[in-house]
């Protein structure tokens, strides 16, 4: 066991000296050294970005732009430096105070170092600053996923959701011609099946490639029992050809009918409506992402307008899908290698949130999807969503 531990420090150590290597063959410019991180990140060598973006850094502080100062954050986190992740997080805020990814980040970091209530500060912080910055709408044209009648039951600012990968996040609910979600002939309230949208179909809400697939996260038995621990429950992200993503969560365990790396057409069944994660009733979440891990909504337009909490709204026909099996339960969870401009925790994937990302390629640390939420490789598992 000795002898193991010791090759693994040898390992260690001559990786992080191949990574410095690295970054001195490159040019020694601010931008070329930035490059060489970022192609580390994308081949999945977090170890061996660090490094150049740390050589980036002391070339040009690069104050216009902090996407390098987030990525050299991640890059601690990931590797399991978090007390180095929190140094570089106070030196990129010095630069570019109050930037809600690089506070994300730090709120993961302390959460690694058992330090929360120097977490739960850097996670308020970064909640109030990302309300200061709010994004234009999404630029995907959705439709609704479901079909016939359905409540909006949450929306943007109502406090069902927090955290970048929560803030504009959807919940919708069928209901009958009254209004009620709630089969008013059930016998017993507490059963899934005794609510309007248990095991209803649901569609891709626009077209796009599977990036990312949860189908075998068992539905909560009872109507209020929620699974906190897993925020989404099963889910489906979708990547469009506008580079944003959708993400489809709450979905019923093994209704989901596609994998990462295939392709779905808008109105096409892909999965069924279910009650898994921390869902309080059947329903299905809906998010429009800029980026998965760590997961960020946008607003979504439906129909022409931006959907408000108490909003009815129909859907059009769902497409039944071919006669075919069901995803195999074996395979939890497929990512395929999605790329995103910025990076924070994702949404726990602790807690979406609430992506994520990160995530799961912050990740809005399963957004940071995640300090939950890849997300690259190596999870990270943020705080950042309450999913419902």
């Amino acid at each position: 066991m000795r002898n193991a531990a010791w090759r693994l420090v040898v390992a260690v150590a001559l990786a992080g000296g191949a990574g410095q290597a690295r970054a001195g063959a490159v040019a020694n410019t601010p931008t070329a050294q930035y490059e060489a991180g970022m192609a580390e990140v994308t081949a999945g060598r977090w170890h061996m970005a660090i490094s150049p973006f740390e050589n980036a850094l002391r070339l040009d502080p690069f104050k216009s732009d902090p996407t390098i100062h987030r990525r050299l954050v991640e890059a601690y986190v990931r590797m399991g430096r978090p007390g180095d992740a929190v140094r570089a997080a106070d030196r990129g805020l010095g630069v570019h105070g109050g930037d809600p990814w690089l506070l994300e980040w730090k709120k993961e970091a302390f959460l690694r170092l058992r330090q929360p209530d120097q977490a739960r500060s850097a996670g308020l912080e970064a909640e109030r600053a990302q309300w200061k910055q709010a994004p234009a709408p999404g630029k995907t044209v959705l439709r609704l996923p479901v079909e016939g009648a359905w409540k909006v039951r949450a929306a943007a600012g109502d406090g069902m959701h927090f955290g970048l990968s929560g803030r504009f996040a959807l919940d919708f609910a069928a209901v009958d011609d009254k209004g009620n979600e709630l089969n008013p002939r059930a016998l017993d309230p507490r059963q899934n099946a005794s609510w309007f949208a248990w095991d209803r179909p649901v569609a891709a809400p626009a077209d796009g490639t599977v990036v990312a697939v949860e189908n075998a996260m068992s539905d909560n038995s009872l109507v209020g029992a929620t699974n906190d621990r897993s925020p989404l429950g099963n889910f489906i992200v979708v990547k469009h050809a506008t580079g944003e993503l959708t993400l489809l969560a709450h979905l019923r365990k093994g209704s989901i009918l596609v994998r990462a790396g295939e392709s779905v057409v808008a109105g096409h069944e892909i999965a069924r409506a279910g009650n898994s994660g921390m869902s309080p009733s059947p329903q299905v979440h809906l998010a429009l992402l800029s980026q998965w891990d760590p997961a960020a909504s946008l607003p979504a337009v439906l129909g022409g307008a931006a959907p408000k909490k108490g909003d009815t709204l129909k859907g059009a026909p769902v497409t039944p899908p071919p006669a075919a099996a069901p995803v195999a339960l074996s395979a939890t969870v497929a990512t395929a290698a999605i790329s995103s401009t910025a990076a924070m925790p994702s949404v726990t994937a602790t807690k979406l949130a609430e992506s994520a990302p990160a995530t799961a390629t912050p990740t809005a640390l399963s957004a940071p999807a995640v300090p939950s939420a890849t997300p690259v490789a190596a999870p990270v598992a943020p705080s950042a969503s309450k999913a419902d």
